[in-house]
């Protein structure tokens, strides 16, 4: 990140802690304790490129470090390997065949914790720039005009135009300039209008466009008042990735994760008990917990173990 003032670095660490927080279903409260943000109105003001330069470089240091601690520990967990990164990423790579002017949009649609976010995450880091994202969230209220304020700022345009039409100009310059792959995470959270601006944004620029959402976004594309866009899911879709949680996911993530401790047929019982209580409680958020309670508790793979530590996990984890 060679040649960013302080506050620009500090404010893309930052954005790639929230985005780590939204992987990992970590609270903001615990992520300023634990991981030594700060305050939450400090990691606001950082978030929103408030700080002054001399405060700046007194938490940059502060900042990086807890982005390196928290990519070591990651890199521990199978995120490569799994279905969910392979179905994404198989999708992605067809999109960015060169050539390819339709199928550019690909929607992932899964429920909380199957692994969305963390693949996006995955995937920004593998291609840097060429990943563009952005989360939506209600805030925008169907709003074209707050959504691409927020699309200019992830392009590093910060002083956006007062008005949308302004903004929607800029988005398109932009977009043409460096082929990019914008992904927009919680999609579910937008309405007809800003899906329309979506369609158009596809329909005027080169690039991929990525959409992850729950399954009611689905559901949501066959009411009429989305009818406009549906392009975005007809002619102009590359690929629809449904991801669910099977046993064999399972077996494969513990195979992985504890690699040469772990016999199959442990893993094998381990899953069928572990996959319907996750499906209920974050999917692969969830098993990465009880990993981590399995290997603190040290008491083996054995069914009495799973139980234990799943028990333990459920019980002690934030309602979904």
């Amino acid at each position: 990140m060679s040649g960013k003032d302080a506050v620009t670095e500090l404010r893309e660490h930052a954005q790639w802690l929230r985005d780590m927080m939204a992987a990992t279903r970590t609270s903001l409260n615990k992520a300023v304790r634990d991981w030594g943000l700060g305050s939450k109105r400090t990691f606001a003001r950082i978030l929103d490129g408030q700080m002054k330069e001399a405060d700046a470089a007194e938490w940059l240091e502060r900042y990086r470090a807890a982005r390196e601690r928290l990519e070591n520990e990651e890199g521990k967990e199978p995120v490569y390997t799994l279905p969910t990164y392979e179905a994404v990423t198989d999708a992605v790579f067809s999109a960015f065949r060169p050539g390819v002017s339709t199928g550019r949009v690909v929607f992932v649609i899964g429920a909380p914790g199957i692994g969305k976010t963390t693949t996006v995450m995955a995937l920004a880091r593998k291609y840097g720039q060429r990943i563009v994202r952005i989360e939506a969230h209600e805030l925008w209220g169907d709003s074209p005009s707050n959504m691409l304020e927020d699309l200019l700022a992830a392009l590093g345009i910060n002083d956006a135009p007062v008005s949308g039409a302004a903004r929607m100009k800029e988005a398109v310059r932009a977009l043409r300039g460096f082929r990019r792959c914008l992904v927009i995470d919680e999609a579910h959270h937008v309405g007809p209008r800003i899906l329309n601006t979506i369609k158009s944004l596809v329909n005027m620029t080169p690039g991929e466009f990525v959409l992850t959402a729950t399954p009611p976004m689905w559901t949501k594309l066959n009411k009429g008042a989305f009818a406009e866009a549906s392009q975005l899911y007809t002619n102009r879709l590359g690929a629809f990735v449904l991801l669910e949680l099977l046993d064999g996911d399972v077996e494969r993530y513990l195979l992985e994760r504890f690699k040469g401790r772990i016999s199959k047929g442990e893993a094998a019982a381990a899953a069928r008990v572990l996959r319907p209580v996750a499906e209920r409680n974050g999917c692969y958020a969830f098993l990465r917990d009880v990993c981590r309670e399995l290997e603190r508790a040290g008491n083996g793979f054995g069914a009495d173990a799973i139980s234990e530590a799943t028990r333990e996990v459920r019980d002690n984890r934030p309602p979904m």
